[in-house]
């Protein structure tokens, strides 16, 4: 990335500090309540109005599940801002597999470390060259801790376990489904329209 790029107003940033710092806000625009259109708050009306369900305590993760989530790790994936890859992931678990006792520590109290929601954010040039002097000339990526990953995982697994068997997931889920994907989706589409035609 350049130490200068071109902003949306038509100034340019002035040091790489700046242009970082433009990046980031592209990457990532602040949330801000003052900028919401009736439907975004509509939003966040009813999720503010949402009371936490009223469940059962979760059980704590088994060593098998960690287990099996540190095993899925990919070795070649980079790292988060803590340097700690997949592999060394891997090592220290097989030499003290008390990685489950955190996991569960944090289901307990219902707390994700912070440390683990901080990324390491990468610039990467877009395929229009012509852009490349603007901040729209690059798409982010943010890498995050690979632990942080492993208890989401953890969670993930845990959720869709639940909606898989207590049948909460609507038949018209089809992303993030096993065993359904994309082609399905337009399958169903195409048979229903062909119902419908006269």
């Amino acid at each position: 990335v350049p130490s200068t790029l071109t902003l949306p107003d038509g100034r340019t940033t002035t040091s790489a500090k700046e242009t970082a710092n433009a990046l980031l806000q592209n990457f990532f625009p602040d949330d801000s309540p003052s900028r919401d259109g009736a439907q975004h708050k509509n939003i966040r009306n009813q999720v503010a109005d949402t009371k936490p369900p009223d469940t059962q305590a979760v059980p704590d993760f088994l060593p098998q599940e960690m287990d099996e989530v540190i095993g899925k790790l990919h070795d070649k994936k980079c790292p988060g801002p803590d340097g700690i890859d997949g592999p060394i992931v891997k090592r220290i678990h097989r030499i003290l597999p008390s990685w489950v006792t955190l996991m569960n520590k944090c289901l307990r109290l219902g707390c994700f470390p912070k440390a683990w929601k901080t990324a390491r954010v990468i610039a990467i040039p877009k395929t229009d060259k012509s852009k490349h002097h603007t901040v729209h000339g690059y798409r982010g990526i943010s890498l995050l801790p690979i632990i942080g990953k492993c208890l989401e995982s953890l969670v993930v697994e845990r959720l869709k376990s639940f909606l898989e068997t207590t049948g909460l997931i609507p038949p018209q889920q089809f992303g993030f489904t096993a065993g359904r994907s994309t082609v399905d989706a337009i399958k169903k589409l195409s048979s229903r329209l062909q119902e419908v035609e006269p």
